[in-house]
């Protein structure tokens, strides 16, 4: 009996450290439950932020690809800008007068031969800037040739603009100038011809 009493208090010492370490077990797992749900609410809330900020800069990607596009593209109103026919008209105007001018002048016979290189000369430098500034109007006119604003490409063809009217300026001031000149020589020559005549 005295062997019963003195085991029984050690089988209850056992079981209660037992008890013991179980009960901390199972604060360890509901502390490791707890610590688990808030790393998957956690990872909830960073997935749901990274997945904002990847739509973010997504939509400021494409938005920037957008005006990037729209850059390399002219504008249908800048195509049917009121300037781009008349400017077109007025190139070929002064095409045709670089063209035909210096033979009509040089045709009179008023013309001397130095003087008719020096006239073909003017006229080919007029033209080749005529044609010069076509290529820029294409330039500015046609998709993916250049990266500009609509405004920059409306600046541009007003640019053009003014210096195919300057162009035009200049040619027909130029050879009223030369066939004044042809005008005046053929009258010097009829004066001395008459002069001649009267002596």
């Amino acid at each position: 009996m005295i062997t019963l009493l003195l085991a029984a208090p050690a089988a209850v010492r056992g079981q209660s450290y037992q008890a013991r370490v179980l009960l901390l077990d199972m604060q360890k797992l509901s502390q490791l439950k707890a610590t688990l749900k808030d790393m998957k609410k956690d990872y909830r809330v960073l997935s749901q932020g990274y997945d904002a900020l990847r739509d973010v800069s997504r939509a400021a990607f494409e938005l920037r690809k957008t005006f990037q596009d729209a850059l390399w593209r002219a504008s249908p109103a800048v195509r049917s800008y009121w300037k781009v026919p008349t400017l077109i008209k007025m190139e070929r105007e002064v095409a045709r007068a670089c063209a035909a001018d210096p033979a009509r002048l040089v045709a009179t016979g008023d013309i001397p031969p130095g003087e008719a290189d020096y006239l073909s000369s003017v006229y080919q430098a007029v033209a080749a800037g005529a044609l010069q500034r076509l290529v820029e109007l294409t330039t500015v006119l046609t998709d993916h040739t250049v990266e500009m604003t609509d405004a920059e490409r409306l600046a541009a063809v007003d640019r053009i603009y003014r210096e195919i009217q300057e162009s035009r300026t200049f040619v027909t001031q130029f050879t009223a100038r030369a066939a004044g000149l042809a005008r005046a020589r053929e009258a010097e020559r009829g004066g001395a011809r008459a002069l001649r005549e009267l002596y």
